[in-house]
């Protein structure tokens, strides 16, 4: 059987070597680290050293699906006008992206808690940090074994 070879114009020429060239190129996607969460965490809250203040964060310590982990937070606080928790972020460090969530509270609410679900590629830490009106902070964390990758896998 005789191989026949066929020819190609510059065009199609231009665009292999440019294809194979940027596939070479492409970063690969990588996690994001306790250092990266860290970061975020310092940026936040200046380099100021946590108080301590009491955080419910309940997470399953195994989940089995990582599409739906349900983690849920209470923050002990008066909640009153000159003392209440401003923000809570919650960040991953197995994620791609470790910012998970940020929720923004005011005094009318009268507690600081909420109840939701989120997604984990894999098992990794998950960090809580709530930010009071003054300025001050606190931080929780808790580790979260996944079985099947909600993400990538």
């Amino acid at each position: 059987m005789k191989a026949s070879m066929s020819i190609i114009n510059r065009r199609q020429a231009v665009f292999c070597i440019l294809s194979t060239s940027l596939a070479f190129h492409i970063p690969k996607v990588t996690k994001a680290s306790q250092e990266k969460v860290f970061s975020y965490i310092e940026d936040i809250t200046s380099g100021q050293k946590p108080i301590d203040k009491k955080i419910s964060l309940k997470l399953p310590k195994v989940a089995e699906d990582g599409n739906q982990v349900k983690i849920s937070f209470e923050v002990e606080s008066p909640m009153l006008d000159d003392n209440f928790v401003e923000s809570v972020y919650i960040f991953a460090d197995g994620q791609r992206t470790p910012k998970v969530a940020r929720f923004i509270f005011t005094p009318s609410m009268g507690i600081c808690s909420i109840t939701t679900k989120m997604r984990l590629s894999r098992s990794q830490n998950v960090y809580l940090l709530a930010v009071f009106n003054d300025g001050r902070h606190a931080i929780s964390s808790s580790l979260v074994e996944v079985t099947n990758g909600g993400c990538e896998g």
